[in-house]
């Protein structure tokens, strides 16, 4: 079973990733709030290069595994480069 997620796991995480992906905006809709009676918050990973939030889970378990293998974080490095330049295209 896994352990439950800390602020500082969320902390390292963001750290691994901040090079890789895009601060992307937390949007609000008074419409959305009006109709559904509450506060709504739309995170906008659709203007990731990926078209969704996956690229942050993927960065993150590759620069997890690479930063506990040293001799693997070049070659993590490389591939994440490449899967980017691919990706936009």
């Amino acid at each position: 079973m896994m352990s439950a997620i800390t602020l500082k796991d969320i902390l390292a995480a963001r750290q691994r990733i901040s090079h890789f992906v895009k601060t992307t905006p937390v949007l609000t809709c008074k419409e959305a709030d009006k109709r559904s009676g509450r506060q709504l918050f739309f995170k906008s990973e659709h203007l990731q290069s990926t078209g969704s939030f996956k690229v942050r889970g993927a960065t993150n378990a590759v620069r997890k595994q690479s930063a506990s293998s040293a001799s693997l974080h070049p070659h993590v490095d490389a591939l994440l480069l490449v899967l980017s330049v691919v990706f936009m295209m």
